[in-house]
């Protein structure tokens, strides 16, 4: 496991979610639509190469696709890092995207 992924799952245990059942599968093909990272039930799929290029944190999207895998809907005023696409987390770190509230919804 990459230290990105390790940070992401990290981001969301310590709020006492169970991340075990989520896979995550880093891409670096070309993608037309610009996608950052989709969700499909447990699993999460990340363009690495694309993250870059936009200059977004590889652990921010992980875990935005992670907080999807795990129930949490975008703009969820609960979860800061879930409150926008992740491609408009631009430069923020996960310590930027700690939630208000860690108390789960």
């Amino acid at each position: 496991m990459r230290i990105e992924e390790r940070k992401a799952r990290d981001f969301w245990e310590k709020q006492g979610y169970d991340t075990s059942g989520i896979m995550v599968q880093l891409k670096n093909t070309k993608n037309r639509r610009r996608v950052l990272g989709l969700q499909n039930g447990k699993i999460v799929s990340v363009w690495e190469n694309t993250a870059i290029k936009l200059g977004v944190r590889l652990e921010v999207v992980i875990a935005h696709e992670i907080g999807h895998a795990l129930g949490i809907a975008a703009w969820s005023s609960q979860q800061p890092i879930m409150q926008d696409k992740a491609e408009l987390l631009y430069n923020l770190t996960l310590e930027e995207l700690k939630p208000h509230d860690t108390n789960k919804n």
